[in-house]
């Protein structure tokens, strides 16, 4: 039987604590520099790949719908970073992406 994902992340989380010594606050900081190299290094990919694998990367984020909000938005110039990433969340929540 294999575990589901959330499984997965519990059963990771759990090893992290272990493995650390420490509480979920500690781990979070041990994590965050790891996760935005590993994070840096995927957008680098996706966009050294062009706009096609841009827009994949966008859709699988954000969803079909919230991907031609966003490109609507950006087009016209009016969506900041930070605006685009509010909206991202909120979709994310709404979709279930």
């Amino acid at each position: 039987m294999s575990l589901t994902k959330q499984q997965n992340i519990e059963a990771a989380t759990k090893w992290l604590k272990n493995r650390f010594n420490c509480d979920e606050e500690e781990i979070i900081e041990h994590l965050d520099d790891f996760v935005h190299d590993l994070a840096n290094q995927i957008a680098s990919g996706v966009n050294n790949d062009g706009i096609d694998s841009q827009i994949e990367f966008i859709v699988e984020q954000c969803g079909e719908r919230t991907t031609q909000t966003l490109l609507d938005e950006f087009g016209t110039g009016e969506m900041s970073v930070g605006d685009a990433m509010s909206a991202i969340n909120s979709a994310k929540r709404e979709e279930g992406v």
